[in-house]
């Protein structure tokens, strides 16, 4: 599998060093960031917000200073949601949008006698990239200067 020993590679080094990543990723053309991190010997992505996107609390209307609860119906609400709860089944939920999309894609294909053409596989590209060179340069970018003092931080 291509990109495979890069994968391991990182995997491992955020598992050994407890740290995450994050990256700056484009989804359906909107930029976001996000962390990498490990969760049962896999890389899991989670997109996060960027600082501007996040309101303080003072500027959240109508949120109370104090909460107060009765204890009698705190007491009873948590009852139900113990009675509701049960293990997530991820089966029970589905992509109603898919479904309608190749639903409709189907109904067009039986419409219309559509010949459908696949694209000839690249010939002659090579995705083989020296890891441990692009990990040596990326090390060397981030290296401070020998004359920069103890609390700079390279850009």
């Amino acid at each position: 599998m291509a990109g495979a020993g890069a994968y391991n590679l990182l995997l491992e080094t955020i598992k050994q060093t407890g740290k995450i990543g994050i990256a700056k990723i484009s989804i359906r053309s909107k930029s976001s960031l996000a962390a990498i991190r490990v969760v049962e010997n896999c890389l899991f992505l989670e997109t996060m917000y960027f600082p501007d996107e996040i309101r303080s609390l003072s500027q959240v209307p109508n949120l109370p200073p104090v909460t107060i609860v009765n204890e009698k119906e705190l007491s009873m609400a948590k009852a139900l949601v113990e009675q509701l709860s049960e293990k997530f089944d991820p089966e029970k939920y589905t992509d109603d949008y898919r479904l309608a999309l190749t639903e409709l894609i189907e109904q067009k294909m039986a419409e219309e006698s559509i010949d459908i053409v696949s694209s000839p596989a690249a010939e002659g590209r090579s995705n083989i990239i020296d890891l441990l060179a692009t990990l040596q340069a990326r090390l060397d970018a981030t290296k401070m200067p020998s004359s920069a003092s103890c609390c700079q931080v390279p850009e």
